[in-house]
C-alpha cells in the first residue's frame, strides 16, 4: 500500500515537473525570436568578437525604442548609443564560445536547454548525494519543481534570457558536495574554475580558509592561476586591463531594481551610485554596506567552528549555505537572477532544523523567505526615472534584499543554536 502511494506521489510530481518544464521551454522558444534583446546577446557577441579577432569588450550598438527612451534619465539618454559593456571575465567569454559557433537563435536555444539540464543535475546532486534511499527520488522531484517554478529561474531563462543563474547553481552544488564528501582536490579544481568564470565565487576561499582546508585552497588557487595564465596567453594583457576598467563603471547600474546587495540597498538611500538618493551621503552608504558585510563575514567564520564529529556535516552545510547567501549580499552586484543558488540554503535549513527545538519555526521562516524571494516584479534599470522613487526602493526593489537578509539571519541563528546544544550535551556527559 505504501509502495502504491509512493508511485502515485512520484507520478504526480513528474507530471507537475513536466508541465512546468514544458511551459519554460515554450517560453524559451518564443524568446529566441528576439534573442538580440536578451542578456545572452552580450555573452554571444563577445564570443563572436573573439572569433573575429576583435576585442571581446568592443562596444555593441544599441537602438532603444521610444518607450525605453521615455523612461530613461536625461543622463542615460545622452549615452544610449551602446549597450553596457560586458562585465564578465575573459574566461567567461571562452566558456560561452561553443554557443557562438552557431547562429544567435540556435546558440540561445542550446544555452538555455543546457542551463535547464544543469539545474536538473544540481537538484539531483543535492537529493541523491544527501538523502536516504527511500527519499531520494521524491526529494529530487520536489527540488526540481521548486527550482523551475521559482520566479528568479523563470527570469533567468526567459524574461532576461540566457542568464547564468542555473550554471552558478551547478557550480555551487558541485563545490558543496565534493568538499562535503572530502574530495578536496576535485572541489578545489571546480572552485578555481568557477572563480575564473565568476569572481563572486571568491568568498568561498574565505570560508575554506577559516576551516583550514589547505588542500582545497591550494588546488583552487593553483587552478585559478593556471586558467588565467592561459587566459592572458589567449586574450592578452590588454583584454584583462580592459576588463578591470569596465568594472569601474559598476556604480552606473548597481541601483537596478533586481540588485539585492547591501551596496545597492544603501546607495539608493544615501547616494554613491546612479539614482537620486533621499540624502547625498555616499560615505554613509558604503560604510553601512561595509559594516554589514564584515558582520556577515564574522558570522561565516563562527559557523565554521564544529564541536563534535556527529554534528560536523551539519555545521559545514550551514556555514557553506551562509557563505552562499553572503556572496549575493556582499558582492556589489547580487543580481536576483542568481537566486536559483538559494535552493541549497533552503534545503539545508529545512533538513538541519530537524536537529533543533522548534524546527517548525525555522521551516516556516525559510518558506516565507523563499516566497518573498520569488515575488514577481518589474525589472527597472538604474537609468530609468522610476528608480528615483523612494517607495520603489523599499517595496519591489527591496523584496529580494529582505529575503537574503532573512536567509542570513535564519542560518546564523541555527548555527548558534547548534553550538549551544552541543555545549549543553558536552556539559551533561562530563
Amino acid at each position: 500500500m505504501n509502495s502504491k502511494r509512493n508511485i502515485l506521489i512520484y507520478s504526480l510530481q513528474s507530471i507537475i515537473l513536466g508541465i512546468i518544464i514544458g511551459i519554460i521551454i515554450a517560453g524559451i522558444n518564443m524568446r529566441s525570436g528576439d534573442a538580440q534583446y536578451t542578456d545572452f546577446f552580450s555573452f554571444y557577441q563577445s564570443a563572436r568578437f573573439l572569433m573575429e579577432g576583435e576585442s571581446i569588450y568592443k562596444s555593441i550598438p544599441f537602438h532603444p525604442s521610444q518607450d525605453v527612451l521615455a523612461r530613461m534619465t536625461e543622463k542615460a539618454k545622452r549615452n544610449s548609443e551602446y549597450l553596457f559593456p560586458n562585465m564578465n571575465s575573459p574566461l567567461h567569454t571562452l566558456f560561452m564560445l561553443p554557443f557562438a559557433l552557431m547562429p544567435l537563435k540556435n546558440g540561445f536555444l542550446l544555452w538555455s536547454i543546457t542551463s535547464l539540464v544543469l539545474g536538473l543535475m544540481a537538484s539531483g546532486f543535492i537529493a541523491f548525494g544527501t538523502l536516504s534511499k527511500e527519499y531520494r527520488l521524491m526529494g529530487f522531484l520536489s527540488l526540481a519543481i521548486l527550482l523551475f517554478g521559482y520566479f528568479p529561474t523563470i527570469a533567468n531563462v526567459i524574461i532576461l534570457g540566457g542568464q547564468f543563474g542555473l550554471c552558478l547553481l551547478w557550480f555551487v552544488v558541485l563545490i558543496w558536495l565534493t568538499s562535503r564528501n572530502e574530495h578536496y582536490i576535485t572541489a578545489g579544481i571546480v572552485l578555481g574554475f568557477a572563480i575564473s568564470v565568476k569572481v563572486i565565487f571568491g568568498l568561498y576561499l574565505l570560508y575554506f580558509f577559516a576551516g583550514r582546508n589547505w588542500k582545497l585552497l591550494a588546488c583552487s588557487l593553483f587552478t585559478f592561476f593556471v586558467l588565467n595564465l592561459m587566459g592572458v596567453f589567449i586574450f592578452g594583457v590588454t583584454t584583462y586591463r580592459q576588463h578591470l576598467l569596465n568594472l569601474e563603471i559598476v556604480p552606473q547600474f548597481i541601483n537596478s531594481s533586481w540588485n539585492a546587495s547591501f551596496t545597492a540597498f544603501f546607495t539608493r538611500i544615501f547616494g554613491g551610485a546612479e539614482n537620486i538618493p533621499l540624502t547625498l551621503m555616499p560615505i554613509v552608504a558604503y560604510a553601512l554596506a561595509s559594516m554589514f558585510s564584515i558582520l556577515l563575514i564574522l558570522g561565516i567564520i563562527l559557523s565554521v567552528r564544529s564541536y563534535s564529529k556527529e554534528m560536523s556535516l551539519t555545521h559545514f552545510d550551514i556555514g557553506f549555505s551562509l557563505t552562499t547567501v553572503a556572496m549575493l549580499l556582499i558582492s556589489p552586484v547580487g543580481w536576483m537572477y542568481y537566486f536559483p543558488i538559494l535552493i541549497l540554503p533552503a534545503f539545508v535549513i529545512w533538513n538541519s532544523s530537524a536537529l533543533l527545538k522548534y524546527k517548525n519555526i525555522y521551516r516556516c521562516s525559510v518558506v516565507a523567505s523563499w516566497i518573498i524571494s520569488s515575488i514577481p516584479t518589474e525589472f527597472i534599470p538604474s537609468i530609468y526615472e522610476e528608480m528615483n522613487e523612494p517607495i520603489l526602493w523599499f517595496t519591489s526593489a527591496g523584496y529580494y534584499f529582505y529575503s537574503l537578509v532573512a536567509f542570513s539571519i535564519i542560518l546564523i541563528v541555527m548555527s548558534s543554536k547548534l553550538r549551544n546544544e552541543e555545549k549543553l550535551c558536552v556539559g551533561i556527559f562530563k
